[in-house]
């Protein structure tokens, strides 16, 4: 009779070898607790119906910088919304909108943050009119454009006739030349080329308009004395 030789399946396991095997047990133990620990401390995205002040704060932080355009898109928007109020909101409670200057004045956002927002408010803001504008076409560019112009024209002269009292303390949001190119850098392509575009044809129309109004206004007269 043939005797076989007892297969390696077989053979008792060393205590080098258990070690090993706990070895890889122990380092996939803290692989998973340091796992768990980033995922219980890092930023989590909130929803965009979340409180005022938590958007803000998300919004500074780099799993907000992170997320793909269209997330970011998205609560740049929402921020123009509590910074200016959506307008069908507004027409049933005057009240709504401000949300960002009620938060700052309560102390429920630091300065930083507000500026912050307010800055994000502004990029909501332009984005909404640049969708808006490349959604149309010929005619409807034009008047839409027109609409913003003459809307601007107006308010500036009734601020000259009727100035508004100075503010204490009144913090602007509208990003410096090199903050706005340093964001739009960031974003896809077809999204900047929007952009410009839009920013282009408004500037070029924008004085078209102007020259047109200067040739219409009465010309004044030095009364000699």
């Amino acid at each position: 009779m043939r005797h076989e030789e007892p297969s390696a399946a077989k053979q008792p396991i060393t205590k080098k070898q258990l070690l090993a095997v706990g070895g890889v047990v122990a380092g996939i133990a803290v692989i998973f607790a340091i796992w768990f620990i980033w995922q219980k401390t890092r930023p989590q995205m909130p929803r965009l119906d979340a409180p005022t002040p938590v958007l803000v704060k998300y919004v500074m932080t780099s799993d907000f910088e992170r997320q793909p355009f269209d997330m970011q898109a998205q609560f740049m928007k929402q921020l123009e919304v509590r910074n200016e109020g959506d307008k069908k909101d507004k027409e049933k409670d005057p009240n709504k909108g401000k949300e960002l200057d009620k938060a700052f004045a309560d102390g429920r956002i630091s300065e930083t943050e507000y500026r912050a927002a307010l800055q994000m408010a502004w990029f909501g803001k332009h984005l909404g009119r640049v969708d808006r504008y490349a959604a149309a076409s010929g005619p409807q560019r034009q008047a839409y454009l027109d609409e913003l112009i003459l809307r601007q024209i107006r308010e500036k002269e009734l601020e000259k006739t009727n100035p508004k009292p100075p503010k204490e303390n009144d913090i602007i949001g509208n990003p410096s030349a090199a903050e706005e190119k340093a964001r739009i850098d960031t974003w896809p392509a077809d999204v900047r080329e929007k952009w410009y575009q839009f920013q282009n044809d408004y500037k070029a129309r924008k004085k078209k308009i102007e020259e047109a109004r200067a040739k219409t206004r009465p010309a004044t007269t030095n009364k000699v004395r």
